[in-house]
């Protein structure tokens, strides 16, 4: 891998709110899509506090991947409580959606490692 073909750098990191239903996805969405992503952007999404999601934020969830990964980019999901994502696991979107653990898990992801730097 050369540094040309590399993700670019900075990430992103939205903290989300604590419910995503129809009252916080919604602005959010329009909020995040005012704008064109960049090609390759990437968002982490800190879902620490997210206790629960209705079916209008499973719906912001999957147009946010959608439109990230149509400019090349990523929408990573971390921190998720048990109870989102079980809802996530019942609606089959565990394949669908990049999920992490952790915020470190999530940055290991997008950061370089020193093991692949100076590989062509």
């Amino acid at each position: 891998m050369t540094a040309s073909d590399r993700p670019p750098f900075p990430y992103s990191i939205r903290k989300l709110p604590a419910t995503l239903d129809v009252l916080t996805a919604i602005p959010l969405e329009k909020e995040m899509l005012a704008n064109p992503f960049a090609p390759g952007e990437r968002v982490i999404a800190d879902m620490t506090e997210v206790k629960f999601v209705s079916s209008v934020g499973i719906r912001f969830l999957l147009v946010i991947t959608d439109r990230l990964r149509k400019a090349g980019g990523e929408f990573l999901l971390t921190g998720l409580h048990p109870n989102v994502r079980e809802v996530i696991a019942i609606c089959g979107l565990e394949k669908i959606l990049r999920i992490y653990g952790s915020m470190d898990e999530a940055l290991a992801v997008l950061e370089p490692s020193a093991d692949t730097e100076g590989l062509a």
